[in-house]
């Protein structure tokens, strides 16, 4: 994660390249991908012409390399105000669907405003939809949008620590949600924070079968794309050095 809207779009335009090299058919990105979660989501959320560019950027990106793609920034509601949003889209670099996140953390309240509840999109042939970090709590409310059956994966972008002691058992959380709605969960994790550096236990992106059992986990506090076989169920691990990344122009 980086602070800066410039250096966030080109590390994920450097992940989607190499996750098409790898012949991935989807590549997801972390919750408020775009922007970065920081306490400077606000001058992000200002930012709307250099988000709107950035965001064609990704979207052209997409349908050059084939690849469909999910990613998380600010947006606005009808209203002009702040929402956590998600957005699937496809690999021609039409958007499918968008997630506006409804179970907000107390800090998240302060600024952002609960979206409606959640549709679903078509990436690469699989009818996907997303949880935001926290909400896989949500079991209960969330599990209802989705009769069994009606998903093929479930998308988890999120930003938890996994050595956090007063942290909820996510991973049992994650494990619960993908029973009760019969469909695999696919996490992806930021691998640091920039409120708080020294924060460790990050990145650990996971891979649940419907089940509920867990069948990969990437490495912890690093950055780099896992590609999953959903075939065989492996996990690949290629490091996105940062050095790897291109300093961006600021949009």
């Amino acid at each position: 994660m980086y602070e800066g809207l410039g250096d966030n779009l080109a590390a994920m335009r450097a992940a989607l390249s190499m996750a098409a090299q790898c012949g991935a058919s989807i590549c997801i990105f972390p919750e408020l991908a775009l922007s970065g979660f920081h306490r400077r989501i606000g001058e992000r959320f200002a930012q709307t012409e250099a988000m709107a560019w950035a965001q064609g950027q990704l979207h052209g990106d997409c349908a050059q390399l084939g690849i469909a793609a999910a990613y998380g920034l600010p947006a606005r509601s009808a209203a002009g105000r702040p929402l956590n949003r998600y957005v699937l889209i496809d690999a021609q670099g039409e958007i499918q669907c968008s997630i506006d996140k409804h179970g907000l953390t107390p800090s998240e309240a302060q600024f952002f405003v609960p979206g409606t509840p959640r549709g679903s999109g078509l990436l690469s042939g699989l009818r996907c939809s997303a949880v935001l970090c926290r909400e896989v709590l949500d079991l209960d409310p969330l599990a209802s949008a989705w009769p069994p059956g009606s998903l093929d994966l479930l998308l988890w972008p999120s930003i938890i620590s996994s050595h956090d002691p007063d942290s909820p058992d996510y991973a049992s959380a994650a494990s619960a949600m993908a029973q009760r709605c019969g469909v695999p969960i696919l996490q992806c994790n930021w691998p640091n924070s920039v409120n708080s550096p020294p924060t460790r236990g990050l990145g650990g992106s996971s891979y649940w079968s419907a089940n509920g059992r867990l069948l990969a986990q990437a490495p912890l506090d690093a950055a780099g794309l896992a590609v999953i076989d959903s075939d065989s169920q492996s996990l690949h691990w290629h490091p996105l050095p940062r050095e790897a990344t291109p300093k961006a122009l600021s949009a």
